[in-house]
């Protein structure tokens, strides 16, 4: 809201921002329990910038596990936004870019099983004659009939972790 009204960010927790070509840092903030609390940049027309097609984008935080070779690793609660909260604002980015390239910046879409098969299964119908793309990641074991079956739309690439079936290797990368 300060952004929108011209106001400096400086003093709002959790910010990170540009001034004079250096980086100032608000003081951390906590986490936000329920996601569908914090508004939409999508809903609000703060977004798209249609210069840039390539759009983050997020339906979860966070990452359960402790795998030393990964970005991801927090070892935190997975927290989520609702599927309906992440089905509309995908219509809505799509809408605005139709020929969005989309990372699905989720840790693994498919940690929820079902619940990653649900988005894709919405996200493919919203993506249908439109020349998008979603990169979505997901642990390979987890990713079963239904989930390929949801992600078999020209829309997806799927990107897996390929790691080791060595029990011992698996053990010292955490996994």
């Amino acid at each position: 809201e300060a952004l929108l009204a011209g106001r400096s960010p400086a003093g709002l927790p959790g910010l990170a921002w540009r001034r004079d070509g250096l980086v100032e840092v608000a003081p951390a903030r906590a986490a936000a329990a329920g996601l569908d609390s914090r508004p939409s940049a999508w809903e609000a027309g703060v977004l798209p910038h249609s210069d840039y097609p390539a759009v983050c984008f997020e339906a979860s935080r966070g990452c359960p596990f402790d795998c030393k070779y990964c970005d991801w690793q927090n070892k935190s609660k997975v927290r989520r936004y609702s599927e309906a909260r992440a089905t509309a604002d995908m219509e809505r980015l799509l809408t605005a870019l139709p020929a969005a390239r989309v990372f699905v910046c989720d840790s693994d879409l498919f940690l929820d099983a079902r619940r990653g098969e649900r988005l894709a299964r919405a996200w493919a119908a919203a993506a249908a004659g439109r020349p998008c793309t979603f990169e979505v990641h997901a642990y390979l074991p987890r990713l079963d009939d239904a989930a390929l079956r949801a992600l078999d739309a020209p829309q997806f690439t799927v990107c897996v972790g390929v790691q080791t079936a060595n029990p011992r290797a698996l053990d010292r990368v955490s996994r």
